[in-house]
């Protein structure tokens, strides 16, 4: 039985302590021990759903076991108990991991790790479940109760905005590179385009290049050739961008 002023305590601290950082591991980090420090757990993990939505990663994961658990890299979503909880965006209890038909086996047996009592809980921002907490076994030795999964859920409600909000930042962060790698590249290109334009009596040569995404195809060249002709190749590369440029 979980005391109620104490869990309110403990998830004031908490909501402090996931805001503290805006760095997605970290974070993740953080509130993974967080969660087990506060559901006296044995190990626990972070999967999010990857940009298609077909799988679960392996974030971060703590426990003796974690770092082979890693290694494998992504879970199809709809399989093993935290693929069902991501598919149907609700929280499971689960006292005996191995009388449940949805449990994977697999990583106890790579792992030699015991998997018993399981608490697993969506988390979900405005509707869509971004990823999946889970915490694995009491270190006393006893299931994860219903007051838990309760506890539980509220800490993963924080968690999940935190989330949600380091996620955006480093959004905000790659867009900013990127456009900051677009301005580069534009100054790059003009590089390549003749500075001057060649003299002919009577008849005055200009160009321009604008692209509709900083950098495009345009081709601008002049080259003299005998006789005191002057060649001018002008060429566009089907496409716009990045692409277009390099091409």
């Amino acid at each position: 039985m979980r005391a109620y002023v104490t869990d309110l305590e403990q998830l004031l601290e908490a909501s402090a302590l996931l805001t503290s950082t805006l760095d997605l591991e970290s974070l993740l980090t953080k509130i993974l021990e967080t969660a087990g420090k506060l559901m006296n757990a044995e190990a626990s993990n972070f999967m999010l759903v990857n940009a298609d939505k077909t799988s679960l990663v392996f974030e971060v994961m703590l426990g003796n076991a974690g770092k082979i658990i890693k290694q494998h890299g992504q879970m199809k979503i709809g399989t093993g108990i935290a693929g069902w909880v991501a598919k149907n965006g609700e929280a499971l209890l689960i006292e005996d991991a191995y009388k449940d038909s949805r449990f994977l086996r697999d990583f106890d047996l790579k792992t030699g790790f015991r998997t018993k009592s399981i608490l697993c809980i969506p988390l979900i921002v405005k509707g869509e479940t971004i990823g999946v907490a889970q915490i694995i076994n009491r270190k006393d030795g006893s299931s994860f109760d219903s007051d838990d999964k309760k506890f539980f859920s509220k800490f993963c409600s924080i968690a999940s905005v935190a989330i949600d909000n380091a996620m955006m930042y480093e959004k905000v962060l790659e867009q900013d590179r990127l456009h900051r790698d677009m301005a580069l590249a534009e100054e790059i290109q003009k590089t390549f385009l003749p500075v001057n334009t060649p003299y002919v009596e009577n008849i005055r040569i200009e160009f321009r290049s604008l692209a509709c995404r900083q950098v495009g195809g345009d081709v601008i060249e002049f080259t003299h050739l005998p006789g005191g002709k002057i060649a001018a190749f002008i060429g566009d590369v089907s496409g716009k961008g990045v692409p277009a440029a390099l091409f």
